[in-house]
């Protein structure tokens, strides 16, 4: 069974959500005593922090939440003396961000919700899931798959709930009724890991909504202060940030006989691929689409181009590709275009497709480099 080392390299911020989102009474963020004009954010676990209170802090506590007082409450929850045991972890902020949350102790005009990247519960370690980086090769898998079937079945058909499993071969028309076999997806060959970051790998920050013909300075289509747990990447900084994990696959599967009786396909499962097939329709799909997202806005965008040797980085990525590498996309924010196979997918809905989601305004988010190299003896 061939497997592999993987790499990813950050090549823009990258954030893979939990689906869930704190606010400043589950977090502090302060500014380290040791390092002057370095910030960061303390995420807690509150209701740690709840049960150890003594009476008078009960108390006080008590009256800010009758009172409703959301500046009492995070006031509370700064001051602490036993914040520090509560932690459930920690990452860099951005100075923004620590102005806010200052502000907020007095003030309660900005709710301030940070949303979290994918952590280890137990040690707090921003990770990328093996299932994110399964689901976007799959993408790119299913668009090589496809592409013989366009123009002829373009364009997309709305009653076509079976158009995944019958490019990949595990959709079952032996019997009256099409019936979509799971265990016959070639993917169930695939095996990747979770890839672990490291603890200063992200920075809290703040993204936007840039949509290209929205005049100077009218506010954010977003109309929200939206601070995520992203990456650090090579848009900001040369060394590189990575994941590691392992990568295998059960090429048995696509060569061991089905099982007898009722199974309408040759093997057991409709297909094979191998890392190299995967690797360059990966870099092939994501590459395409990042040379026109900078078509349609980064080179729109005049703050990008103040950054333009840094952007000029990431462009690269879709022409410079090192043996046994691919170009591709990661988490939330990925929009649109690289997360359906065109010319199959379904129009967007009004206004899709028209924004980028931006990192300080200008930095792309999602992009990385996925290198795999084989592990010894296997």
């Amino acid at each position: 069974m061939p497997a592999y080392d993987l790499t990813l390299e950050m090549l823009s911020p990258v954030h893979v959500g939990t689906g869930d989102e704190i606010d400043p009474t589950e977090y502090v963020v302060r500014e380290v005593p040791e390092h002057p004009g370095y910030y960061e954010l303390v995420a807690l676990d509150l209701p740690k922090l709840l049960t150890g209170l003594s009476s008078a802090e009960r108390a006080k506590f008590d009256a800010a939440v009758r009172d409703k007082s959301v500046t009492l409450i995070r006031r509370f929850v700064a001051e602490h003396p036993r914040l520090f045991q509560c932690v459930r972890w920690r990452a860099q902020a951005d100075a923004e961000l620590y102005g806010l949350y200052k502000k907020g102790l007095t003030s309660p005009t900005a709710e301030l919700a940070v949303h979290p990247m994918t952590r280890d519960p137990a040690a707090g370690r921003p990770y990328i899931p093996g299932s994110t980086l399964k689901g976007a090769l799959r993408t790119a898998w299913v668009a090589r798959k496809a592409a013989p079937l366009a123009p002829r079945e373009a364009p997309w058909r709305g009653d076509d709930r079976h158009f995944e499993p019958r490019v990949l071969g595990y959709l079952d028309t032996s019997g009256q009724r099409q019936r979509v076999e799971l265990r016959a997806d070639p993917f169930r060959a695939l095996r990747i890991t979770d890839a672990p970051l490291t603890d200063e790998a992200n920075i809290i920050t703040r993204v936007s909504i840039y949509k290209p013909d929205r005049a100077p300075g009218t506010p954010d289509p977003g109309g929200i202060q939206m601070f995520y747990d992203v990456t650090f990447s090579r848009l900001e900084d040369p060394e590189p940030v990575t994941a590691t994990g392992t990568l295998a696959i059960d090429d048995r599967l696509a060569r061991t006989p089905g099982p007898a009786g009722r199974w309408a396909f040759k093997h057991c499962v409709a297909g094979g691929f191998t890392a190299e097939e995967l690797l360059d329709a990966c870099h092939a799909f994501y590459a395409q689409r990042l040379k026109q997202e900078f078509q349609r806005f980064h080179d729109r965008n005049p703050k990008a181009a103040a950054h333009r040797e840094a952007m000029d980085y990431l462009l690269a990525a879709a022409e410079h590709r090192p043996a046994g590498s691919a170009l591709v996309r990661l988490g939330r924010f990925n929009h649109f275009e690289c997360v359906t196979v065109a010319p199959f997918a379904q129009p967007p809905r009004r206004g899709a497709g028209r924004t980028r989601t931006l990192g300080n305004g200008w930095m792309p988010l999602g992009w990385a480099r996925l290198t795999l190299k084989p592990r010894g003896g296997t």
